[in-house]
């Protein structure tokens, strides 16, 4: 239970949404690369955690070599979905993931994958 039940207008205050970051850098203006992804945190938290980490961050240092900055972040962030039941909050992101299909988000590691399916391959 909240204390404060006013909302907070700024959209980095909200908690439970599914978020869409688009590049910002020159080389992605032409075919926009995204990344999607949820929190149940304060979308600003989550940020700065993309910030040092995560594939955002990923992105910028392996395609652009560059740090991606907080400014960059804020800017180019958009809500797509708004939700307070957690469970429902990553079934939103899965589904939207599989529909925008994010450059972002792939996994580019293949031992990543293989670690879901155990010693199996």
């Amino acid at each position: 239970m909240k204390n404060n039940l006013s909302t907070n207008p700024d959209p980095l205050q909200r908690t439970g949404v599914v978020y869409k970051f688009t590049c910002p850098h020159d080389d992605c203006r032409r075919h926009p690369k995204h990344y999607i992804g949820a929190t149940t945190t304060t979308l600003s938290r989550r940020l700065t955690m993309q910030r040092n980490a995560g594939g955002p961050h990923d992105h910028m240092e392996r395609d652009h070599g560059h740090d991606l900055t907080r400014q960059e972040l804020n800017d180019n962030i958009s809500t797509m979905k708004s939700c307070t039941n957690h469970r429902k909050l990553w079934i939103f992101e899965a589904l939207l993931t599989l529909k925008e299909f994010p450059y972002i988000n792939k996994q580019m590691e293949s031992w990543r994958t293989t670690e879901l399916f155990g010693s199996a391959f």
